[in-house]
């Protein structure tokens, strides 16, 4: 199949990287779940879709079809994309943020990818974090959470080293319980546009490229 049935995209790029010599990059994982080597898959993938990224739609519908999730049911979102999304500052630079010892100079924190709000650099758990989260946090936590009808607020980790949930350099994944497939197609669309536009169109945070789901226990 070369287009989409759903919304009309190409899909010969994903055909292409996954006839390769490599692991196909959306193939459902049976049994314990590797994050490396999921990752590994998908940054593939994603390798060969750089140059002209897919529309949300197509990336979102191939996901979905290739996950074998049920519906209502719980997954890991995965989510590569053309840019870093995380600050740019490291381990030390975010500690003396924290610690109050960094520049106050706001303006260049932005430029290094901190996340500004009401003057301060936003930390969640100890953590300065970017606008990749805050999109995430918009979309899917306390105040929107229903309208993609999830169960709950997303599963979200700020640290580098979290397993399976994690945020570094150009990868993001995150824990959603869906009650129904269709709000997941449509959440899943709309969250690819926050990062392509941001929040209220503040600017591009990442162009995705390649998404993965994982389904889970419901338990977890």
């Amino acid at each position: 199949m070369k287009f989409c049935p759903h919304c009309g995209g190409d899909l010969s790029a994903y055909q292409a990287a996954e006839n390769g010599s490599a692991a196909p990059a959306t193939a459902v994982i049976v049994g314990k779940y590797d994050q490396d080597e999921t990752w590994k898959q998908l940054q593939a993938l994603a390798n060969e879709l750089r140059a002209e990224p897919p529309d949300h739609a197509t990336i979102v519908y191939h996901a979905i079809a290739k996950s074998g999730a049920s519906w209502p049911g719980a997954t890991i979102v995965h989510i590569v994309f053309d840019r870093s999304i995380v600050p740019r500052g490291g381990v030390l630079h975010q500690a003396a943020l924290l610690e109050g010892r960094a520049s106050p100079n706001l303006g260049r924190l932005a430029a290094m990818g901190y996340a500004v709000v009401e003057d301060k650099v936003l930390v969640v758990n100890d953590v300065p974090v970017g606008p990749a989260y805050q999109v995430l946090d918009y979309w899917g936590g306390e105040k929107q959470h229903r309208r993609w009808h999830l169960e709950e607020p997303i599963a979200i980790e700020t640290s580098r080293h979290g397993n399976p949930y994690f945020m570094d350099e150009n990868m993001i994944a995150f824990g959603a319980k869906w009650g129904d497939g269709d709000h997941a197609t449509e959440g899943l669309i709309e969250l690819l546009g926050l990062f392509s536009r941001g929040i209220h169109g503040a600017g591009i945070v990442g162009i995705p490229l390649a998404m993965k789901l994982v389904p889970l226990p419901r338990s977890q």
